[in-house]
């Protein structure tokens, strides 16, 4: 279970610093939030972090622009792809912890 929870947090790492360098500085905070709970040993943090993937304006709606010189905005199709399949194996390494605690707590 640690090692899940270690590639986990890994995995958070990432999101966070790809979440930092576009300027979504609320949602970075909150995925290092979960980051650092998660390191505490706190598991509580899982039920949150799946709950940031629900509902308008998630981390499911998050992609991610370059500015040009001239001010246009242009999709960042490499960081935007790279940004979906680290969300994608968070999600399901986060639900698959929790569904395991919670088979154990029974």
């Amino acid at each position: 279970m640690e090692s899940k929870i270690l590639k986990l947090t890994n995995i958070l790492e990432e999101i966070a610093s790809l979440l930092e360098a576009y300027n979504q500085q609320n949602w970075q905070e909150a995925v290092t939030a979960i980051k650092l709970r998660l390191q505490d040993s706190d598991t509580s943090a899982l039920k949150d972090y799946l709950g940031y993937f629900r509902g308008m304006g998630s981390l499911n709606d998050i992609t991610f622009y370059d500015t040009t010189k001239d001010g246009k905005r242009l999709f960042n199709k490499n960081n935007s792809q790279k940004y979906y399949s680290l969300s994608s194996r968070s999600f399901s390494l986060a639900k698959e912890i929790k569904q395991s605690i919670e088979k154990g707590s029974k």
